[in-house]
């Protein structure tokens, strides 16, 4: 759990571009405590901070869990939140890729990496053109993208 919380949270980002998320997590919050009222758990469901922390966290720090192979028309299973993973930064000229057989997820270098420079992955498409991919991290990651790459684009 402590490891969880070191993540970056992002509840006030999400609430702003996305209200209708507030909602959402109410909804599965009370829907949760109701089924816990009768657990060992019940304390920490009766108390809404562990589920803001939960909800602030999953926002920017999931991995989505895609059809293999993956394609445009592949069906989103589900998703997940790995906190190693999450250490991840993003790059449009990423030096890691994710790949996943069966339920296992690796990350694999693309290119030789020098020591003490930072792994990156891509958070999405890095074939769209800079206006595209700033945008979609922007509505989704809620920042807007410095790397070398967007450097040299603009």
């Amino acid at each position: 759990w402590n490891e969880f919380l070191s993540l970056q949270p992002n509840e006030i980002a999400c609430v702003r571009s996305s209200p209708h998320q507030l909602s959402q997590w109410m909804r599965v919050y009370l829907f949760l405590a109701s089924i816990f009222a009768a657990h060992p758990l019940r304390d920490l469901a009766a108390d809404p901070t562990y589920a803001r922390a939960l909800f602030a966290r999953d926002a920017g720090n999931s991995f989505g869990i895609w059809q293999l192979p993956h394609a445009d028309e592949s069906e989103m299973f589900g998703w997940g939140v790995w906190v190693d993973a999450s250490y991840f930064n993003h790059s449009c000229a990423p030096n890691l890729v994710k790949r996943r057989t069966g339920r296992t997820f690796s990350f694999i270098t693309t290119r030789p990496v020098t020591v003490g420079e930072e792994l990156c992955i891509s958070y999405g498409s890095v074939s769209d053109d800079i206006k595209a991919r700033r945008r979609r991290l922007w509505e989704g990651w809620w920042f807007w993208c410095g790397c070398t790459r967007c450097a040299q684009d603009m």
